[in-house]
């Protein structure tokens, strides 16, 4: 990507900032953690594909002490 990086123009840029916010808003009063990004690239309709992954985890003890451990 950093040869080739995508270029998005204001538009499009706000939409996906809006969503992202949107998303993360919704997981947090959700109180689920530990969501991935997950960016593509659709070359046939010349899209980009955005999407929330891996985030069906509530927040328990078992995760504040990983999350401590992955500081360390």
């Amino acid at each position: 990507m950093c040869h080739s990086p995508i270029h998005l123009n204001s538009a499009a840029h706000l939409v996906l900032m809006k969503a992202l916010e949107n998303d993360v808003e919704f997981l947090s009063r959700s109180q689920i953690i530990d969501y991935s990004l997950l960016i593509g690239i659709d070359y046939k309709n010349n899209h980009l594909v955005v999407g929330l992954i891996d985030y069906l985890r509530t927040y328990t003890w078992d995760k504040y002490v990983e999350s401590k451990v992955q500081e360390i």
